[in-house]
């Protein structure tokens, strides 16, 4: 149980999970098929706003952008922060992309 003198500890299953924000994308490339598949099926129009909830490395930012474009933005948040490092390397160049 956690209080607010005992701070959380991190489980194993998410240390795993950090330590693997160098090798993600590399790992998860098989699914890319169904990521982009997944997105696509959206119902997104351009000046919308989505919410990436444990957008890891970022993956689906940049196709999340094209869908909403422009005038739309994607907000993508993630309990790692070594995630969201990498997520955020790649979103600089997209305009309208935040990693949180």
């Amino acid at each position: 149980m956690t209080t607010a003198e005992t701070p959380p500890t991190a489980s194993p299953a998410s240390e795993a999970y950090r330590g693997q924000a160098g090798h993600y994308d590399r790992r998860t490339d098989a699914f890319r098929q169904w990521r982009e598949l997944l997105v696509a099926s959206l119902p997104l129009r351009p000046g919308d706003t989505v919410l990436d909830v444990g957008c890891g490395t970022g993956l689906c930012a940049p196709l999340l952008h094209r869908q909403v474009g422009p005038t739309g933005t994607v907000i993508g948040i993630d309990e790692s922060g070594q995630m969201l490092a990498v997520a955020a390397d790649r979103v600089t160049d997209t305009a309208g992309t935040t990693s949180a």
